[in-house]
C-alpha cells in the first residue's frame, strides 16, 4: 500500500513539475514574432482588460498564446504529423496528404458574415467601377482544394467547389469561378498549383490571363511567346509549413519572362521608392520565395513601361501577383492590396481613382474572402 501511494505522489509530482515548468518556460523564454517554419505571425500576450475577460476573448487570446509559444513547438508539430502518417491518417492540422506529394489545405471557406461581407463588398466595388466609366472583371479565384479533386485521398469529399460556385452563382453572378478551367489541366497533370503552397502557380496563372482577354478586351499572347525559366527548385509553401512535414519534395517557382520585363519599372506609390523589373531574386533565398514576384504584398504599386500603354487598375491579393507579368505585357498596372492599406480605405481608393484608367480587374482567393480581405467597408 505503502509503495503504490508513493508511485502516485512521485506520478502527481512529476506531472506537476512538467506543467508548471513548461508554464514558466513558455513565460520566460524569449518571443518569436515570426514563425519562418510555419510562415505566419505568432500570437502575442494579450491585453488584459474586463470587456476581454467577460466576453471569454481573453482566455481565448491566451490560449493561442501559449500554443504559438509551448517550448519545442516545432518538435512536437512535427512528431505529430510523423505520427499520423504512420497511423495513415489522411491529414494533420487540416493539411491532407494528397496523391502524387500534393499537401491541400483543408476546406476553410464558411458562409458566414465575413465571406458574405467580403462577397458584397467586391461587387459593390465592380459596380461603382463600372459606373465611373471602368469596365471592371470580377475573379474569385479557387483554393487548390477546389482544383486538385484528381489528387484528394480516396473517401475525400470533392463536391466542394460546385458549393462554392453555387453561392457565387447566387450572390455574384458576375464573378468568374474559373475551378473547372484549372482542374481539367490538374487532371491531365498539368502543375496549375503548387504541390506545397496554397497559390496557383506561373502555369495556372497563364491560363487564368488567357481566360480574361475576352473579357477585359486584350488578345492573350500564345504561351511560345514567352520564355520559361526556372527560378529556384528548392520552394516549401504554407502548405507544407502548417503540416510540418519533416521530409518532401520541394516545388520550383517557374517563370514565364519576355525581354520588356526586365525594363518595366515597379514604383512603391506610399514610398516613393522605384525599383526596375517584375521579379526579385533576393527573396528567393528566403523562406518565403513567391514574394519573389513583385517583391510580395503592398498597398498600392505602380508598374509602368515605355510607350503611351493603357492602364489597367488590379484590387487583388497575393493570387494576382503570378498573374501580373502576363498583363503587364499590354498594360500598366497600379495594384492595390486593401489588407495593406493603413487607414480609411474608401479615401484610399478614391485618391487613386481620380487619376483615369481603362479597365478594372478584382480578383481575390475564395480562402481570403473568407478570413477576410479588406472589402467589408465597401460592403
Amino acid at each position: 500500500m505503502k509503495a503504490s501511494v508513493w508511485l502516485s505522489r512521485i506520478t502527481v509530482a512529476i506531472f506537476s513539475l512538467l506543467i508548471v515548468g513548461l508554464g514558466a518556460l513558455t513565460l520566460i523564454l524569449p518571443k518569436k514574432e515570426y514563425s519562418e517554419e510555419e510562415n505566419r505571425y505568432l500570437a502575442s500576450f494579450p491585453v488584459l482588460s474586463a470587456e476581454a475577460v467577460l466576453s471569454g476573448q481573453y482566455m481565448k487570446d491566451l490560449a493561442s498564446f501559449t500554443s504559438d509559444h509551448v517550448p519545442f513547438r516545432h518538435l512536437l508539430l512535427r512528431g505529430k504529423c510523423e505520427s499520423e502518417r504512420f497511423l495513415l491518417r489522411a491529414e494533420n492540422n487540416r493539411v491532407l496528404f494528397g496523391k502524387e506529394g500534393h499537401l491541400i489545405k483543408r476546406l476553410e471557406w464558411r458562409e458566414d458574415k465575413t465571406f458574405r461581407e467580403s462577397v458584397s463588398g467586391a461587387m459593390n466595388l465592380t459596380r461603382t467601377l463600372g459606373e465611373r466609366g471602368i469596365p471592371a472583371t470580377l475573379v474569385c479565384a479557387p483554393r487548390a482544394i477546389d482544383v486538385l479533386g484528381a489528387y484528394l485521398p480516396q473517401r475525400y469529399p470533392k463536391e466542394e467547389a460546385s458549393r462554392v460556385e453555387g453561392f457565387l452563382a447566387e450572390n455574384a453572378p458576375c464573378a468568374m469561378f474559373p475551378a473547372s478551367l484549372l482542374a481539367k489541366r490538374a487532371a491531365r497533370g498539368e502543375e496549375v498549383f503548387f504541390r506545397t503552397d496554397h497559390h496557383w502557380t506561373s502555369l495556372g496563372a497563364y491560363y487564368i490571363y488567357e481566360a480574361l482577354g475576352e473579357k477585359m478586351g486584350y488578345s492573350p499572347l500564345p504561351l511560345s511567346d514567352f520564355e520559361p525559366e526556372i527560378a529556384t527548385e528548392s520552394f516549401v509553401g504554407t502548405s507544407a509549413s502548417a503540416a510540418m512535414v519533416r521530409s518532401i519534395t520541394p516545388d520550383r517557382i517557374l517563370r514565364y519572362r519576355y525581354q520588356e520585363d526586365s525594363t518595366l519599372i515597379v514604383t512603391d506609390m506610399t514610398t516613393g521608392e522605384s525599383k526596375t523589373g517584375l521579379y526579385r531574386d533576393e527573396l528567393l533565398l528566403g523562406k518565403d520565395k513567391y514574394a519573389s514576384f513583385l517583391g510580395g504584398n503592398f498597398a498600392h504599386l505602380r508598374i509602368t513601361g515605355s510607350g503611351d500603354r493603357p492602364r489597367l487598375l488590379i484590387i487583388k491579393d497575393s493570387y494576382a501577383n503570378c498573374l501580373v507579368p502576363f498583363l503587364a505585357r499590354h498594360y500598366d498596372i497600379d495594384l492595390v492590396d486593401l489588407r495593406y492599406v493603413r487607414g480609411d480605405a474608401v479615401a484610399f481608393l478614391d485618391s487613386i481613382l481620380e487619376e483615369s484608367f481603362e479597365c478594372a480587374l478584382l480578383l481575390f482567393n475564395i480562402q481570403s474572402l473568407s478570413d477576410g480581405v479588406g472589402l467589408s467597408p465597401f460592403a
